[in-house]
């Protein structure tokens, strides 16, 4: 947790080393920005207002190797049921839907701003996450595979993800880089295979009006 989130004190501490420094409000805003980006978070600044959401690809790759004894687990369940590929991809799916409560993280955890996201290995600790939280962890145990690429797909409130495969009769799916990706339904609890999407998540979907695509692996 340590890499993720800040506290109050650590932007203080980087307003009084400016300050002491007679840095610009320009040096000063970089500054924090990198701080913030160094701690998973994506700064969005409207005049003197900071907006911040969760970087989820730095989230993912920072913490692919941190969930990896989850691969191996998933590859020896696999080889001894003689899983295929899609069998390996539902276990990954249905433990992240199911096994993890759905709950939204708090704002704020031991005195460090979080933004309600939990970072895989605390999401497992916990034992819950909501939609990001959840996703975040499918995207970084996905990747110890490497087979196919990932996406996370943002629409308002809401967050899924998508791996690269072409679609099957009736996948819900979106095309990003001119690659279709089937989306996954991360955060539960019902047993939703991938390319079956809620129907609000489908209705965003039709607009794209809100909707980001952000490239996981």
């Amino acid at each position: 947790m340590s890499e993720f989130g800040y506290a109050a004190s650590d932007i203080q501490s980087l307003t009084d080393e400016c300050s002491a420094q007679q840095c610009s409000q320009l040096d000063l805003n970089q500054r924090t920005d990198a701080f913030f980006r160094s701690r998973g978070l994506v700064p969005v600044r409207a005049g003197s207002h900071v907006s911040l959401t969760v970087d989820i690809p730095a989230v993912v790759h920072r913490n692919a190797a941190r969930v990896r004894p989850m691969a191996v687990e998933l590859s020896r369940l696999a080889k001894q049921n003689f899983w295929g590929a899609d069998q390996q991809l539902g276990a990954a799916v249905a433990l992240v839907q199911s096994a993890l409560p759905y709950k939204e993280p708090p704002p704020v955890e031991g005195g460090r701003q979080i933004l309600g996201f939990y970072p895989p290995p605390r999401a497992l600790e916990a034992g819950s996450g909501d939609c990001d939280t959840k996703s975040a962890l499918l995207a970084s145990v996905m990747s110890n595979f490497s087979a196919s690429h990932m996406v996370g797909v943002h629409v308002p409130g809401h967050y899924v993800v998508g791996i690269n495969r072409v679609p099957r009769s009736g996948d819900a799916f979106v095309s990003y880089r001119g690659e279709p990706y089937v989306l996954i339904e991360a955060s539960g609890p019902g047993l939703l295979r991938p390319g079956t999407i809620a129907a609000t998540t489908q209705a965003a979907l039709n607009t794209m009006s809100g909707v980001r695509i952000d490239p996981l692996f």
